[in-house]
């Protein structure tokens, strides 16, 4: 499982880095990377959220857009500069808070018979939006199966038989707005136990 966290280190994908970049860490980098090279090697299931959807897509030799002011079709996307909302968004998740805070969201458009769409049974569904970051180009051995409306990827696959997802969007906290958002946890479980 890859999780949210700070920026890639933007070397990592050939480009210097912007002043718009957030912190880095690069030991991490360097460690998901081996990590996604070594679980796709072996043909052990894999599912990425936020930083997790940009490290897949790093990994197997896509890019990033450091921030989504920099395109200009893109200026609009709902975002959390500095994790402020972020913040009381987790805060009341760690406090067991029932209500979950407003934060920032948006439609995604879901590729008919991809996973995500067999997993939440829907074509279209909202998510939450903190990232700054995004796809630029699409790795080669991905296929992109979701998208705002504003076209910022928000959901690649792995094409074959190996279960690899990865959403841009907090899919630990959106079961907390949409209970269907459990659903990719539990098609990943599933892949894990079949690995047995």
């Amino acid at each position: 499982m890859l999780g949210g966290g700070r920026d890639i280190e933007p070397g990592r994908y050939g480009q210097e880095p912007h002043a718009k970049l957030a912190p880095t860490d690069p030991d991490r980098d360097a460690f998901e990377l081996e990590l996604v090279e070594r679980a796709l090697d072996q043909g052990l299931p894999i599912l990425g959220m936020c930083r997790g959807v940009q490290m897949l897509n790093v990994a197997l030799g896509g890019t990033l857009v450091q921030d989504v002011s920099l395109r200009d079709e893109w200026s609009n996307h709902p975002t959390d500069p500095g994790w402020s909302i972020w913040r009381t968004v987790q805060a009341a998740s760690l406090e067991g808070e029932e209500q979950v805070p407003p934060h920032p969201r948006h439609t995604i458009a879901i590729e008919p018979g991809s996973r995500l769409h067999r997993a939440l049974g829907v074509t279209e569904a909202e998510v939450d939006s903190f990232h700054h970051q995004a796809i630029d180009r699409i790795a080669p051995d991905l296929s992109v199966v979701a998208r705002a409306p504003d076209g910022v990827v928000e959901a690649v696959e792995l094409e074959g038989e190996q279960y690899v997802l990865a959403v841009q969007w907090e899919l630990q906290e959106e079961w907390r707005v949409d209970p269907r958002f459990l659903a990719p946890f539990e098609r990943f479980v599933e892949a894990a136990t079949e690995r047995d």
